[in-house]
């Protein structure tokens, strides 16, 4: 799995939803702004515009498991769960003070931003992803 180092945040009033707890629509923005970071350390942004390549999410699975509020400092880890030729799976999950509060999961695929047709997912993830050989001397 290929993951960043966890994040706090800080939740904001336009991440407010219905309630005063944090709308689907922060979530989903967290869990982006996650994956953008690890494909930018990874592959780095310009190589993604130059290559016309972007990810495209296809499915994304939420559980909420406690409500976040206002001024509520939360963790986010994050990472790619798999990676595949052209497909993915990314897993964020959202933490306060060390209890779990959500976990996102998405499926997607990267996409050629001229055709829209899908296409390789990059090189550069793919060697961050594939498994490590063990040698023992």
């Amino acid at each position: 799995m290929i993951v960043a180092p966890s994040r706090t945040l800080q939740v904001r009033s336009y991440d407010l939803g219905l309630g005063d707890v944090v709308s689907q629509e922060a979530f989903l923005r967290w869990t982006s702004d996650a994956m953008h970071e690890i494909l930018s350390d990874i592959v780095g942004a310009e190589r993604l515009v130059e290559g016309f390549t972007m990810p495209m999410t296809v499915e994304t699975r939420t559980m909420h498991r406690e409500p976040l509020r206002f001024l509520d400092r939360p963790e986010v880890h994050a990472g790619f769960s798999k990676v595949g030729a052209t497909r993915f799976e990314f897993v964020a999950k959202f933490t306060l003070h060390g209890i779990p509060i959500a976990e996102v999961k998405q499926r997607g695929l990267f996409v050629d931003t001229v055709s829209h047709a899908p296409t390789r997912t990059p090189e550069r993830l793919r060697e961050a992803a594939a498994p490590r050989a063990l040698v023992y001397a």
